[in-house]
């Protein structure tokens, strides 16, 4: 397994940004398991998020997706 680290942003806009290719999609997948939870701990306030993801490198599919670190909410910025 390869694992890569990616970091989340929501503000009026979302950002993905991962280190690789397979990075942007582990976060995605991230946030189709964990869209509920995010939105309830954060609506629509601006949040950073370190995702991890596992992938098979030879089928470049994801294997598994965690948070890294909690929820940093940019306290106070709309």
């Amino acid at each position: 397994m390869t694992a890569e680290i990616s970091d989340v942003g929501w503000g009026t806009f979302l950002y993905l940004a991962g280190v690789h290719a397979m990075g942007t999609i582990g976060v995605t997948q991230y946030l189709e398991e964990h869209l509920d939870e995010l939105y309830r701990e954060v609506k629509n306030r601006r949040f950073s998020l370190l995702v991890r993801c596992t992938y098979d490198p030879a089928s470049r599919a994801v294997t598994g997706v965690d948070a890294l670190t909690p929820v940093y909410r940019s306290e106070g910025v709309a």
